[in-house]
């Protein structure tokens, strides 16, 4: 849920899940253009392996067990490019995965004050205030913003819980007049789908 007033402030609640877990993990993994470049070859290769096992299967009907060792090949093939593919990002997910099923906090009700003057994340158990110029950077993804208040602590605030995109600009402004331009790295990306947490 987000609360909002003239004064440039904004109030978010933040209720972890696994999803957005799994978004972080992909947004950590696949950041860069070179990530995202070495995924069509994979996908090309799988394209290229549908192709010559319909091929296959009317080639060697006569032969199965040259059949057998042709789809056999191929599968191989396609398993060791998966994992060279995916193995970074499955190691990064469940590890995060095991982190969350075990810390209470992370998967408590979370939530985010941000106004011109600093960002207050507080729960039932703690309460945190962080001044913009105190952050290391900020990152926009597709699904959610990184807060770096250092090179390895990392804050996470999923763009679901945005309830429009009126909201999201609002936000994207508060840190444009308030982060070090060189900190901030945003990418304007739309708002294409919006969960909002509710606080009891």
């Amino acid at each position: 849920m987000i609360d909002s007033d003239m004064n440039g402030r904004i109030k978010l609640y933040v209720k972890f899940t696994l999803k957005d877990v799994r978004d972080f993990c992909i947004s950590k993994v696949y950041r860069g253009t070179f990530s995202k470049i070495l995924l069509i070859p994979y996908f090309i290769l799988l394209g290229i392996v549908s192709i010559t096992l319909l091929i296959s299967l009317f080639t060697f009907q006569r032969a199965p067990e040259l059949l057998v060792f042709v789809i056999g090949e191929l599968l191989i093939l396609v398993l060791i490019c998966s994992v060279f593919e995916f193995l970074p990002y499955l190691i990064m997910y469940l590890a995060y995965r095991n982190n969350y099923k075990k810390s209470k906090s992370i998967r408590a009700m979370q939530c985010y004050e941000v106004s011109r003057e600093s960002l207050v994340i507080s729960s039932e158990e703690a309460s945190t205030t962080i001044k913009w110029h105190e952050l290391f950077k900020i990152q926009e993804f597709k699904r959610c913003f990184l807060i770096y208040q250092s090179s390895a602590k990392i804050l996470i605030l999923p763009k679901r819980c945005f309830e429009s995109q009126e909201q999201l600009e609002e936000f994207r402004n508060i840190l444009k007049g308030c982060v070090q331009r060189e900190k901030l790295k945003l990418k304007n990306y739309k708002l294409t789908y919006s969960s909002p947490d509710y606080c009891d």
